[in-house]
C-alpha cells in the first residue's frame, strides 16, 4: 500500500491514509506500507472507534500522520501489534494549526489499550510546529494504558 492521501480538517478529523479501522477487527499481515499521508493522523494505519485489529508483521515506512502517529494512530481502540518494523515515520507538520507532532511511530490516546511487542520502532521523528505544542515521542506517544515490551 503505497501513496494513499487524506484530507482533512478540525470538523472532519479524516485518518488512515493507508488503513482506517473504524469499529472493525481485521487482520493486517506481512504486509508493505510506505509513503502514505493522513491530515488527521495515522499516516499508515488509523484505529478508532473500538477497533482491536491485529497488526502483525507488516513493515510501515515513511508515512506521515499530521496530528499524531506517522506509522499508526490509536484512537478509542485496542490493537495488537507485534512483530512490525516501523521506519522513518513522522508526525506534525511545519505551520498547522492542527498539528500536535506527537507519535513520530505510534500515537495512542487516552482511551485506547494497545498490545505493542516484538517490534522494530527506529527512526521516527516529530515536528516541531511555530507557536503551538512541543512534540514528544518519537518513536511512541502513549496518553493511555499500553501493554509496551521487547520491543527494539
Amino acid at each position: 500500500m503505497q501513496n494513499g492521501y487524506v484530507s482533512s480538517n478540525a470538523a472532519t478529523r479524516e485518518k488512515g491514509g493507508a488503513i482506517l479501522c473504524d469499529a472493525a477487527s481485521p487482520t493486517i499481515i506481512n504486509n508493505i506500507i510506505t509513503e502514505n499521508f493522513s491530515d488527521w493522523g495515522g499516516g499508515g494505519i488509523a484505529c478508532d472507534g473500538v477497533s482491536s485489529p491485529l497488526i502483525i508483521g507488516n513493515t510501515l515506512t515513511r508515512n506521515q500522520g499530521k496530528t499524531g502517529g506517522g506509522a499508526i494512530r490509536c484512537d478509542f481502540s485496542s490493537p495488537v501489534i507485534s512483530g512490525n518494523i516501523i521506519r522513518e515515520n513522522i508526525s506534525g507538520e511545519d505551520y498547522s494549526m492542527y498539528s500536535e507532532g506527537h507519535g513520530g511511530g505510534i500515537y495512542i490516546d487516552f482511551w485506547s489499550h494497545p498490545t505493542i511487542t516484538n517490534n522494530i520502532i527506529e527512526g521516527n521523528s516529530t515536528r516541531e510546529v511555530p507557536s503551538h505544542s512541543i512534540p514528544r515521542g518519537g518513536g511512541i506517544y502513549c496518553m493511555g494504558s499500553a501493554f509496551i515490551a521487547s520491543n527494539t
